[in-house]
């Protein structure tokens, strides 16, 4: 939680906020972790991937990764780039909400994991979004949390079956 909140300051600049405008929006931040344990990929060749490409559908995404390493990203060229782990550091990901935010200024880049090491690889990824009834004025449509639920209800099933709707 600190180091989300030590980045809002920089970034409400990105946003053409001051930081206590953005800090005012995360009062109550919509914030969890979760633990990942990817086994060993036995079959790259058959697209074996411990997580297939995708973007992250929040503000920011903290992560915290073991030495093993298998976090590829694509570059703004297209190419899927390793970000080697560092010890002590953190990647931060921008996630969708952050990019509609600011027009695609700040982009949500795709990502994938694959665990090539040929032993378990764990990440710890911690979701920072702002509140729930948190709005921008680049995003009137949604709340943040109505962005994602629009999201979550998108993409999973199990809200589809529960009768939400896609957005």
């Amino acid at each position: 939680m600190a180091l989300g909140d030590r980045m809002l300051g920089p970034l409400a600049l990105c946003l053409g906020l001051t930081p206590a405008d953005l800090r005012a929006r995360y009062m109550k931040p919509i914030a969890f972790m979760r633990l990942f344990h990817y086994p060993p990929t036995t079959n790259v060749a058959q697209n074996e991937f411990g997580a297939a490409e995708h973007k992250d559908y929040g503000f920011l995404t903290i992560l915290a990764q073991d030495s093993t390493g298998g976090l590829e990203v694509r570059s703004p060229g297209g190419e899927l780039v390793l970000a080697p782990p560092r010890p002590g550091n953190f990647i931060v990901n921008a996630g969708d909400m952050l990019s509609e935010i600011t027009t695609g200024k700040i982009r949500s880049a795709p990502h994938r994991v694959i665990n090539r090491a040929g032993i378990g690889r764990y990440s710890i990824p911690f979701f920072y979004d702002p509140d729930f009834d948190a709005r921008f004025d680049s995003l009137p449509q949604f709340s943040a949390g109505e962005f994602l639920l629009a999201k979550f209800n998108k993409f999973y099933q199990y809200r589809k079956d529960m009768g939400q709707p896609a957005a």
